[in-house]
């Protein structure tokens, strides 16, 4: 069972500028980055005259203050969201956009993760 968040959590939730943006990691091989790419491009092409579509990738996503305690960072290499300024982001904060992205496929490379079981 969850508890509300006090009235300092609140007041004092940080900001994309105040949040970590970067884990120092590469980014992902040149197919991984093929793959996002036939994602993102056409829905560009598509949504490009909408100035309320917001494609994003390779940036954190912050849902909730405890992740930001936990360090707990996750960072899709794409998600979208419908009804939110298109601007540039250093991340995605919930509470700072009023809402976590509409879509945010998964995919896998040709080895299974560690933590996932394979099909």
């Amino acid at each position: 069972m969850s508890t509300a968040p006090r009235l300092d959590d609140v007041l004092a939730l940080p900001t994309e500028d105040e949040l970590p943006y970067s884990d120092g990691m590469p980014m992902e091989s040149l197919r991984h980055d093929l793959q996002v790419d036939l994602l993102r491009q056409p829905l560009e092409l598509f949504w490009a005259d909408r100035d309320d579509v917001f494609i994003g990738g390779n940036m954190f996503v912050y849902f909730s203050l405890e992740q930001v305690r936990g360090k707990d960072f996750r960072g899709p290499d794409f998600f979208l969201a419908i009804g939110v300024p298109r601007r540039e982001r250093k991340s995605w904060v919930v509470w700072q956009e009023g809402k976590g992205p509409d879509v945010i496929p998964s995919s896998a490379g040709p080895k299974p993760r560690p933590n996932m079981s394979p099909a």
